[in-house]
């Protein structure tokens, strides 16, 4: 596995200028294969650099590897080859308003506007008051149940709405 992302030590501390800086294409890829050959996602975000986006990924193999790169306004999705991108790109585009092509369920964590006061990737109005302008996970098939819970749920202290997706007693999805 070649590499241009370097190794750091756990708790250390580096200046941003000591960050390998990839073409977008190639920290993708190497990325995507540190993950594929069994490292894991440490963190991955988005940071504002100059005039534009950054992004930064933190992996873990035997070592801890970071690389960074420019952010494209439009990428194709990391999430789309590797699950383990999935909540970060979805953070990155909450928090940037930069579009991850090919994610397959983006939807924002939290409901506000992104920090860069670019148009919405997910579609919203802010002025409203109640979030959800996104499709809620859905199973089809005529043995399938959809039950929606709350407004209030007993073992949920603070009101809220989810829906839960079963075959007989089985929970496929929760």
């Amino acid at each position: 596995m070649n590499t241009d992302f370097i190794q750091i030590g756990n708790g250390e501390a580096l200046t941003r200028d000591r960050i390998p800086h990839l073409a977008f294409d190639d920290f993708r890829s190497q990325a995507l294969d540190i993950v594929a050959n069994g490292g894991k996602v440490v963190q991955f975000f988005a940071y504002p650099a100059d005039d534009g986006v950054n992004l930064l990924a933190v992996l873990r193999s035997d070592h801890l590897l970071l690389a960074g790169c420019r952010a494209p306004q439009t990428y194709p999705s990391l999430t789309a080859e590797c699950e383990l991108f999935h909540m970060f790109e979805r953070e990155i585009a909450e928090q940037f308003g930069l579009r991850p092509e090919g994610h397959p369920w983006l939807k924002f964590v939290r409901y506000h506007a992104n920090e860069r006061g670019r148009p919405d990737v997910f579609g919203n109005d802010y002025s409203q008051d109640i979030p959800g302008n996104y499709d809620y996970y859905a199973v089809a098939g005529n043995e399938i149940h959809e039950v929606a819970v709350g407004p209030v749920h007993a073992g949920v202290i603070e009101p809220g709405h989810f829906r839960f997706n079963c075959i007989g007693e089985r929970v496929l999805h929760l």
